[in-house]
């Protein structure tokens, strides 16, 4: 997939692909390196966002997990009950409530 997606940088869903393997396959450092190549519009993307956080948090950099959340990650296509955003939140803000935009759960808890 990596392959696949140097031919074609320009196919953000390929690109949104690739990030979820890697992430998949516990190759964090290998999914930043990806989103740092990426074209700037690109970068903007909610899920390509998103995966950015998720490797940031996997490598320990929580400093840049927060930066990215309080930039704001907007994903388009996220599902109730999704709760990828606000574990990252409760992740990087232990004692914080997570914020409406990010909590797509089904219950409180």
């Amino acid at each position: 997939m990596a392959e696949a997606h140097q031919l074609r940088l320009d196919m953000v869903e390929l690109g949104i692909e690739t990030l979820d393997a890697l992430l998949r396959a516990d190759r964090p450092a290998d999914a930043l390196a990806l989103v740092a190549a990426l074209p700037h519009p690109a970068r903007g993307h909610g899920r390509v966002r998103l995966a950015e956080a998720t490797a940031a948090y996997a490598l320990g950099d929580h400093e840049l997990v927060r930066r990215l959340l309080a930039e704001g990650i907007r994903v388009d296509n996220m599902r109730e009950g999704e709760v990828s955003l606000d574990a990252l939140w409760l992740a990087v803000h232990p004692d914080l409530p997570v914020p409406p935009h990010y909590d797509f759960r089904m219950s409180e808890n």
